[in-house]
C-alpha cells in the first residue's frame, strides 16, 4: 500500500462523523499517531486486511495517542538556527519553502 496525501483532514472529518477505526498505509502513521480518540491499523499489504476480515486473524493497533508536548521538546534542542546565518534571504527562503513540502534541495557551489 502507498502512502496517501492528505489523510489527516480526512479522518478528523471521518471522527467528527463518528468513525473511530482506520486502515491506514503504514507510510502515514506518523501523521496520525498524535491523534486522540482513534485506533489506527498501519498496513503494508492489501493481503494483511483480507486476512484481519475475512480470517480474524490478530492485527497491530495502535490505539493509545502520543504526546505531542514531548515532540515540542524535541524539536527545540538544536544548536543551529536560520538565525545564525547571515544575509543569504533567498536561499533560506527557499530552504524554508523545501522543508515545509518535505521536498530534497541540491545546493551547488561554495559556501
Amino acid at each position: 500500500m502507498k502512502r496517501v496525501n492528505g489523510l489527516l483532514p480526512s479522518v478528523i472529518s471521518a471522527m467528527h462523523h463518528g468513525y473511530k477505526h482506520f486502515f491506514v498505509p503504514e507510510e502515514n502513521v506518523y501523521e496520525l499517531e498524535y491523534v486522540p480518540g482513534i485506533a489506527i491499523y498501519p498496513i503494508g499489504k492489501f493481503d494483511q486486511m483480507i486476512e484481519y476480515f475475512i480470517e480474524g486473524k490478530e492485527f497491530f493497533c495502535i490505539d493509545q495517542p502520543k504526546n505531542i508536548e514531548t515532540l515540542y521538546q524535541q524539536s527545540e534542542c538544536f544548536d543551529v538556527d536560520f538565525a545564525h546565518i547571515k544575509g543569504q534571504l533567498i536561499a533560506k527562503r527557499a530552504l524554508a519553502i523545501a522543508a515545509a513540502g518535505l521536498h530534497n534541495v541540491l545546493m551547488v557551489g561554495a559556501p
